[in-house]
């Protein structure tokens, strides 16, 4: 097993380096990343995981559903879902109860835990750290933790994320144009 610590002080964008260097180094295998952080991509994220995508690598991200202590963060995070889930990129609200998982498992051998968000705020201004694991059987373990809590998940189609309200809409889009700033 192999273990790194990154530590990402104010400003240095080591984080989402780290992130999307992994996410652009990813091949083929049959599930080679599952996110699982509280998620609110900015534009490079976006552009990486569709790139990811359309190498044919499968992304699956599961998100807090109704559950949520930051209804902000979650309508800000819905606000980018469409060209993702156009992209091919699968998305999961978690339904039983709050969830607050900051785990990424890429090529079903890296797994990355710790107090990184999936977000331009964690990524460029938070002081965050993650234990970064390599290997194989602890990526399983959580490759199967993963498929527990997508059983107990709702899957987003795009045809329902299309259809929503106005409303619905609208309360997504306002918080999205501060997403920086959560």
């Amino acid at each position: 097993m192999k273990v790194h610590v990154l530590l990402d002080a104010v400003g240095t964008g080591r984080m989402d380096a780290k992130y999307l260097d992994d996410l652009t180094q990813s091949p083929r295998p049959p599930r080679p990343c599952v996110c699982r952080p509280p998620f609110v991509p900015d534009d490079l994220a976006i552009e990486t995981l569709l790139a990811a995508r359309q190498r044919g690598v499968k992304i699956e991200i599961i998100v807090p559903g109704p559950d949520s202590d930051a209804k902000i963060v979650q309508s800000a995070s819905r606000s980018r879902w469409g060209e993702l889930l156009d992209g091919g990129v699968e998305i999961y609200e978690y339904q039983p109860t709050m969830y607050h998982c900051k785990v990424i498992i890429v090529d079903d051998l890296w797994v990355s835990v710790g107090s990184t968000n999936f977000d331009g705020r964690s990524f460029r201004l938070n002081d965050e750290a993650n234990l970064n694991i390599y290997d194989a059987a602890f990526a399983a373990g959580q490759v199967k933790e993963s498929e527990a809590d997508k059983l107990q998940s709702r899957k987003m189609t795009r045809a329902e994320f299309k259809n929503r309200s106005a409303v619905g809409k609208w309360f997504d889009e306002v918080p999205g144009t501060l997403r920086r700033q959560l």
